[in-house]
């Protein structure tokens, strides 16, 4: 086995405190290893504050009052007491500066008072504290003793749990009432559509019922207000999700987005001056309860009663293909555009046929290869891949393009699958990579991306990437690429291998070991540390980062992922980065076969 495992010297390997971290950039094109935190306060400070906001709606007091009875409807039993949420110490100072704004709205934010808000005239507000039981805290309630033991802990009360569901109801009611089209969705957890490199929004209005970038108007984010930095990282949040819709859709120009504490509420407009240079813009935080003078409520209503034209988003358009090799095709909708170094790309639609049940992949390639490699891999019965139904050739966007319509359309492997599930997803695929190498294809791009389940099985697609090689080759492992260039790999940084990330070539072990690495970041929620950090722009920093967080000890990620699947993960890692005894650092396997992965598999398929 010692023959098998590579030799890396620890000096290449550097932990999270030894690389430096990189310099902030708030350029769509760019990502960065801070925290959201840190990206909202430096976005803070360049942003300008405004008191109204082009292209958003005016209220009508009839709007108003229907938008507040619609959200009272929803909740008939609550009771209004003007209670807000208290705000946790390390935020103070942050609600300090706000309240020395000069704008009177601006001077309630985060629960503080005025005058107004005082009056003994006016009735109390309906708070969000008031709609969520959970929020209202032990301070309202007799203490049974003073041991803290028998207090109420503030634990009790959950962003996911208790906040996220109650401002749903609200969007939907306000959308109702404005009578926006709008699709809303909770997209908090829906990490089978949305996903890196910023995260999900926690809700999402979207053009059409299909969760992608490409259909994203605008989003909404929420955050308690009850810890260090949530101010700062809800704004950063605004900035990240802006960043890609408007990477997704690159006819858009502008771009909005909401922010919501259990107290206030903030618009974000990220736009291009005259300059072409990208713009912050910010109403700041406004006082959000359910009433006709909460500013932070009429910013929401406004923002839901705006077409969504006006908030920016450019229809994307359709290929003119109806008819595919006597096959009719319709309900076109762009799921993504697929980019790469030296390539024009592609563009994935899901479409529907006559005479299938079930949505398919209508996708427009740069090169004749992928479909040619399907049909004759299709034909060798490979186990696990998409089939072509039909194809053709269409022209799209002024060129000439290769059309495939595939089938099925397959879901992202998420958590919620379960573990016997996902343990079989991984399995097929595993098959599927095994079986495409005996035919001498190597896919060299494994990732989350381009792996998915239906009807309970595991899917292999998009060889957009795909080389063929003698199948005596697939297992040659060719020497490390000095340059650490753009262009010198092939495949997703985020999910590469760390032999690939290195500059050597896509092997059966290397596949296997992207395979692995994809389910890691699906049982950390796509959340693996460090992910922004893993740009093409510079491989060298991507394989330091790969070394340094799987060949600890006792790799973070790990240490992260949910109890039913640690144990098959575990394994799985022991596999390509193997301990030995009296090392501080694993050692790294690049010869780890098919058989060792579904022997693996095999053991926790129950």
């Amino acid at each position: 086995m010692q023959s098998e495992i590579a030799d890396l010297r620890l000096g290449r390997v550097q932990s999270d405190s030894e690389i430096a971290n990189l310099h902030l950039k708030l350029d769509s094109s760019t990502r960065t290893s801070r925290t959201e935190a840190d990206v909202g306060r430096e976005a803070r400070a360049r942003s300008k504050r405004v008191t109204n906001l082009p292209f958003i709606a005016c209220e009508t007091p009839e709007m108003m009052e229907n938008a507040v009875q619609a959200v009272k409807e929803c909740f008939p039993g609550a009771k209004a007491t003007g209670r807000t949420f208290p705000i946790a110490k390390s935020l103070q100072t942050i609600n300090e500066e706000i309240k020395s704004e000069p704008e009177p709205e601006v001077q309630r934010a985060g629960g503080a008072k005025t005058s107004d808000s005082d009056s003994c005239s006016n009735p109390p507000h309906l708070t969000l504290v008031d709609l969520i039981p959970q929020a209202q805290l032990s301070e309202d309630k007799p203490k049974k003793t003073q041991l803290s033991e028998d207090k109420p802990k503030k634990s009790q009360f959950s962003e996911d749990k208790h906040m996220q569901p109650c401002v749903m109801k609200i969007i939907h009611a306000v959308k109702k009432a404005v009578g926006s089209k709008l699709i809303v969705m909770d997209t908090h957890s829906s990490s089978n559509q949305f996903i890196n490199p910023v995260g999900r929004p926690d809700a999402s209005m979207l053009a059409e019922e299909l969760i992608a970038w490409t259909q994203l108007v605008t989003v909404g984010e929420f955050k308690v207000n009850d810890g260090k930095d949530d101010v700062d990282s809800m704004f950063g949040q605004q900035i990240g999700r802006g960043q890609v819709a408007l990477e997704n859709q690159p006819d858009r120009q502008h771009f909005f987005s909401f922010g919501l504490n259990m107290n206030a509420l903030e618009v974000v407009h990220i736009h291009r001056d005259s300059d072409c240079k990208w713009v912050i813009e910010t109403t700041g935080l406004q006082p959000f309860y359910i009433g006709e003078d909460s500013v932070g409520f009429r910013w929401l209503v406004r923002l839901l009663a705006t077409e969504k034209s006006k908030l920016g988003f450019v229809s994307p358009v359709l290929p003119n293909l109806s008819v595919l090799e006597g096959v009719r095709v319709g309900r076109l909708q762009l799921l993504r555009r697929g980019t790469g170094p030296s390539t024009v790309g592609s563009w994935v639609f899901t479409a529907e046929r006559d005479g299938y049940a079930g949505k398919c992949i209508l996708k427009l390639c740069d090169r004749k290869l992928e479909g040619d490699l399907l049909g004759m891999l299709t034909a060798e019965d490979v186990p696990h891949l998409v089939k072509v139904l039909a194809s053709g050739e269409c022209t799209y966007q002024g060129r000439q393009w290769h059309v495939l319509l595939l089938a099925p359309y397959a879901q992202r492997l998420t958590m919620q699958l379960g573990r016997k599930s996902l343990v079989q997803a991984a399995r097929d695929v595993a098959d599927a990579i095994n079986g495409c190498l005996e035919k001498g294809v190597l896919h060299r791009d494994i990732s989350l991306d381009n792996i998915g389940v239906f009807e309970g099985r595991g899917l292999l697609f998009d060889f957009s990437a795909a080389k063929v090689v003698a199948p005596e080759d697939v297992d040659k492992i060719q020497p490390a690429s000095p340059t650490g260039k753009l262009g010198a790999i092939t495949g997703t940084p985020l999910y590469a291998p760390l032999s690939v990330l290195q500059g050597r070539s896509h092997t059966r072990s290397s596949m296997l070991e992207g395979l692995y690495i994809s389910l890691l970041a699906c049982c950390c929620d796509e959340k693996v540390a460090r992910r922004h950090d893993m740009k093409l722009s510079d491989l060298e920093k991507c394989a330091e980062l790969r070394a340094g967080r799987m060949l600890a000890a006792e790799p973070s990620d790990l240490k992260r992922v949910p109890d039913e699947f640690r144990g098959f993960l575990s394994e799985l890692h022991d596999l390509f980065y193997p301990r030995t005894p009296g090392r501080s650092m694993r050692d790294y396997c690049m010869q780890v076969t098919a058989e060792q992965f579904n022997g693996v598999c095999s053991k926790w398929a129950h």
